[in-house]
């Protein structure tokens, strides 16, 4: 039994990678991805939430509007230096729905934010707790 699914899964998994490509943790994972970028006197980040297709539909009743969620998403990113908070302020967000081979939709934000910072501050930390429970990178 076990050879036969096996033998059956493996062509299927073969002949569509681009269902593996898209979102390798499944239908329900959340992918984060943040780029920072540390200049003499300022902080910009570039951070990237990619919702799979179960998560969109889960998560949006309408993903045309995910974009109104962008404050509760940047109060999830901590950004700190010597034991303190740094202030994250929106400067862009973007949000995309790109279909999915299943059908559905699935959801990209990007999300474009700047903090001010002193380079005396020679720590800095930062960390993502959007969606911590949730399967993904």
């Amino acid at each position: 039994m076990k050879k036969t699914i096996r033998l059956v899964l493996l062509p299927a998994l073969v002949a569509s990678p681009l269902l593996l490509a898209a979102h390798p943790m499944g239908n329900f994972s959340i992918n984060h991805h943040s780029k920072i970028h540390v200049s003499s006197g300022a902080i910009s980040i570039t951070t990237i939430l990619d919702f799979a297709e179960i998560s969109t539909f889960q998560l949006f009743s309408d993903p045309r509007r995910a974009s109104e969620h962008a404050g509760e998403w940047v109060s999830g990113l901590r950004l700190q230096t010597a034991g303190r908070r740094l202030p994250l302020h929106m400067r862009n967000v973007q949000s995309e729905i790109v279909p999915a081979p299943t059908g559905l939709p699935t959801l990209r934000v990007q999300l474009e934010l700047a903090a001010n910072w002193t380079p005396d501050d020679t720590v800095l930390s930062f960390k993502d707790e959007n969606y911590s429970r949730r399967i993904g990178w």
